[in-house]
C-alpha cells in the first residue's frame, strides 16, 4: 500500500520531530522565535499578538513534561503549541477544529507540517487580526 498522509503514523510527536514547539508559535503568533526564547528565558510578559492590548499581559513557559505553554493572563486563550496553532486556524479557515476527530488532526497536522513555507502569510493574519480586533 502506497503511503500518504491518511495512512502514515501522524501526531504530535511525530510534529515535532520535524519542526520545533517555539516554530510553531513563532509562525502562529506572529513572533520572532527570539522574542519567545527572551520572554522563556526572563520571565517577561509580551503583549498579545492575538488581540488589541495595551500592556503585556501574555507569557510563555515550560511546564514540568517539557511542553512550552502560552498564557494571556487577560483570560482570552492559553495552551501549548497545538492550541494555539489550532486556535488561528480555525480562525483563518472560518471552520471549527477538534483535534481529537482524526479528520480534523490531518487537516491541521497538515497544515502545521508546511508551517514554515507560509510563516509570513500567518504573521499577516496576526498583524491583521491584531489591529481589527481594538
Amino acid at each position: 500500500m502506497k503511503r500518504n498522509i491518511n495512512n502514515a503514523k501522524l501526531d504530535k510527536n511525530f510534529i515535532l520531530s520535524k519542526i520545533s514547539q517555539i516554530s510553531i508559535f513563532s509562525a502562529y503568533l506572529g513572533l520572532s522565535e527570539e522574542d519567545i526564547k527572551h520572554c522563556i528565558d526572563t520571565g517577561e510578559l509580551i503583549i498579545s499578538p492575538l488581540r488589541y492590548d495595551r500592556h503585556p499581559t501574555c507569557g510563555f513557559r515550560y511546564d514540568n513534561r517539557g511542553k512550552l505553554k502560552f498564557k494571556d493572563f487577560a483570560g482570552f486563550i492559553w495552551g501549548d503549541c497545538f492550541d494555539i496553532a489550532a486556535y488561528v486556524i480555525s480562525y483563518t479557515y472560518n471552520r471549527s477544529i477538534d483535534i481529537t476527530n482524526k479528520k480534523d488532526f490531518i487537516f491541521y497536522a497538515k497544515v502545521i507540517l508546511f508551517t514554515e513555507n507560509t510563516k509570513q502569510s500567518f504573521t499577516f493574519f496576526c498583524l491583521r487580526y491584531s489591529y481589527y480586533a481594538r
